[in-house]
């Protein structure tokens, strides 16, 4: 029902909402969770380690049907979900890297892992890392804040100085997304029209839309040094 529903919105749909929008009817909130997290494993032989680690996957999901691996080449292959039209989505990203460090490196959503069910495979991946690797670190780590029924946090400011932001605005010249700091520093915040982006993806629905027409993201994505 659902999937029908967001096909049929559009953002005149999404700018109707938000005109009709009232503080009385509607309930602030504020949701907090990991968005993206970005693994470094050491081993002696993290080619080995990524084989292994992808052959029992493998074997660890003969007969499901909502799973599955995919290979790219030797050095990176990826969990994915699958869908009952075959659509996939990758939930789990694996790749040996090779510039610098030889690690693997592992990149993946945790709320998409809880979204498709997938929390219990996760679990026993790290079990595995834990015992065939010698180091597992962090290297990146996405904090997000969901702010619901709060229009007024585009007006939130950076005061540190010598910070530079970057704002996008949509085709109404209404804001979309505001970035501080740069992409290649260890901290870079990002402030984005959520409900927008769901739009976008064909994911937000008539029910949602109703009960949060101002859904925005504040995120901190935080690398290395940072992350401590």
């Amino acid at each position: 029902m659902f999937e029908n529903e967001a096909k049929k919105l559009t953002i005149d749909d999404l700018r109707k909402a938000q005109e009709d929008f009232r503080t009385e009817f509607h309930n602030e909130k504020v949701k907090v969770s990991i968005d993206r997290l970005t693994l470094l494993v050491d081993s002696y032989n993290p080619m080995r380690l990524a084989r292994d680690l992808k052959e029992a996957l493998i074997n660890d999901l003969q007969g499901y049907i909502d799973f599955s691996v995919t290979s790219m080449d030797y050095r990176n292959f990826s969990l994915e979900h699958v869908t009952k039209n075959d659509s996939r989505v990758n939930l789990i990203y694996f790749e040996v890297t090779t510039v610098g460090e030889i690690l693997l490196r592992i990149d993946f959503n945790p709320n998409s892992l809880k979204e498709y069910g997938a929390m219990n495979i996760w679990r026993k991946i790290i079990i595995f890392l834990t015992l065939q690797s010698d180091e597992i670190r962090l290297s990146r780590f996405d904090l997000a804040f969901d702010i619901f029924n709060l229009p007024s946090v585009i007006t939130v400011k950076h005061i540190k100085g010598g910070t530079k932001s970057i704002f996008y605005y949509g085709r109404a010249f209404e804001l979309e997304t505001v970035y501080w700091g740069s992409r290649a520093s260890n901290v870079q915040v990002r402030l984005y029209d959520k409900n927008k982006e769901r739009l976008q993806r064909g994911k937000l629905n008539k029910v949602s839309l109703s009960n949060a027409p101002y859904w925005w993201r504040f995120e901190m994505q935080l690398r290395t040094k940072a992350i401590n």
